[in-house]
């Protein structure tokens, strides 16, 4: 079949470096401009008020995220379907899906469109804030389905063998997004609001794309029809996808924690100084992001073909590829974060807002490196339908660590406090993460002694 060609090949390490190198360099450099985008624009062209707005606002966003993660679990559910030689099921799978997620995604702007101003008292909305903050939500909330259908959009281009697709469908939203940007906020000068309708015109984009390429009988995933129990599958769906869903939560709660953390000792310019570094922060995850949505796939369907040495040979690549986007990110961070800041705070800028920044940037890269290697276990578990070790890691570093020291460590050093946080939740994290890694080396045969034990199961 087609499928076992693409997704079901027997990668060496350089051809899986060549199979990945587009999404992971497309992520991070799209994510530059995401960061470059709405960040950037807003700072300097709506002020550091709409600035800590947006930062305001997030935690919602990234609770619909979260939301939409949910359903990436049917990723996980059509790999190992496809590595099985199912591929009717896999595609009926992806299909319900889809639908269930706009179906979603439209029940919740339906409640944002009653319930907007109370959700963003509820966020921490100042008297200041709260008109820049209801003029982004009044226009974001008609895209929400746009947003989880794209995810599901994005992870199938790969699934489907086209990965370059994946790039250019993230490329071109991206290019819009910046191009309406300049023209609404900067040429027409609309303030917040023209980022929100920015970002609905990339988004319509992603999604009309994505329905004409599914539509395609001849893509190796492609629409069919709706399965007879969709509830059921939407339960393993969203039991597959829990743990990237609780991650996207937590940092979406950690964010709001952070920002009543802020306000209440730094005020609005340690929110805006905290929505930069999370910006940057955020872009060079997403090369990590990029590099897993290609890997990933991969890894379920060697575990639904259920063969050891294929499946070995991908964990082990999968963590020197790791490895190496660790070292080179990490340089790239420490050598730009100072032009990053001066694009975001142009001369001129508050003085203290600057050194607020700056301080979190020197930081950051460091808690980023140990990161790498916390969210490649929980997403290889996520791929190997191991809920336990994914969920547990996720809930310990997104829950657990990550609010305790938010909210600890800003009593022991202040505000400069909220940016250790983020380095100590990781390297907490990392003791847990190596000891999952050690209990399961038999179970999935990466141990000296080779034992696999799900290939019995």
């Amino acid at each position: 079949m087609s499928q076992v060609n693409t997704i079901g090949k027997d990668y060496t390490l350089p051809e899986l470096i060549k199979f990945s190198i587009g999404p992971v360099v497309s992520r991070f450099f799209i994510s530059l401009l995401h960061t470059l985008d709405d960040g950037l624009f807003i700072s300097r062209y709506c002020g550091n008020y709409a600035l800590a707005a947006f930062s305001i606002a997030m935690p919602m966003f990234m609770l619909i995220d979260g939301f939409g993660m949910l359903f990436l679990g049917v990723g996980t559910k059509s790999s190992i379907l496809m590595g099985e030689k199912k591929n009717d099921e896999a595609n009926d799978a992806f299909t319900t899906t889809c639908f269930l997620a706009l179906v979603s995604g439209l029940l919740i702007t339906l409640i944002l469109a009653l319930f907007d101003e109370k959700i963003l008292i509820l966020l921490g909305a100042t008297e200041i804030l709260m008109p820049y903050a209801e003029a982004y939500i009044g226009i974001g909330k008609y895209y929400v389905a746009a947003i989880i259908l794209s995810y599901v959009f994005n992870r199938f281009f790969t699934i489907a063998g086209k990965p370059k697709v994946n790039v250019f469908v993230t490329t071109m939203n991206t290019i819009l997004n910046f191009l309406f940007d300049y023209i609404f906020i900067v040429r027409m000068q609309m303030g917040i609001v023209g980022t929100a309708y920015a970002n609905l015109i990339a988004n319509v984009f992603s999604i009309v794309f994505g329905i004409i390429f599914f539509l395609n009988p001849k893509q190796e995933i492609h629409f069919t029809k709706l399965v007879e129990k969709p509830l059921k599958l939407l339960v393993e769906v969203f039991k597959l996808g829990r743990s990237s869903c609780v991650t996207s939560i937590a940092l979406s709660v950690n964010s709001y924690v952070a920002n009543l953390v802020l306000l209440s000792c730094a005020n609005e310019n340690g929110v805006a100084a905290y929505t930069i570094v999370n910006n940057v922060q955020f872009m060079f995850m997403n090369g990590f992001f990029g590099l897993l949505c290609s890997v990933c796939p991969l890894i379920s369907y060697a575990y639904g073909e259920k063969n050891k040495d294929k499946l070995v040979k991908l964990l082990k690549n999968a963590l020197i590829m790791t490895t190496g986007l660790a070292v080179i990110t990490m340089l790239i961070y420490l050598l730009t974060q100072n032009l990053l800041i001066k694009l975001y705070l142009p001369d001129g800028s508050d003085e203290n807002l600057f050194n607020m920044a700056k301080y979190g940037m020197f930081i950051s890269p460091f808690a980023l490196f140990i990161f790498s290697y916390n969210c490649l276990t929980q997403e290889i578990a996520t791929s190997l339908s191991n809920y336990k070790i994914s969920s547990v890691l996720t809930i310990l570093e997104n829950v657990v660590f990550s609010n305790l020291f938010v909210i600890l460590l800003p009593n022991l050093f202040g505000s400069n406090g909220v940016w250790f946080a983020f380095l100590a939740t990781e390297i907490a994290t990392l003791f847990f993460t190596l000891y999952a890694i050690n209990k399961n080396k038999d179970v999935y045969g990466y141990g000296k002694d080779g034992i696999a034990t799900f290939l019995n199961n």
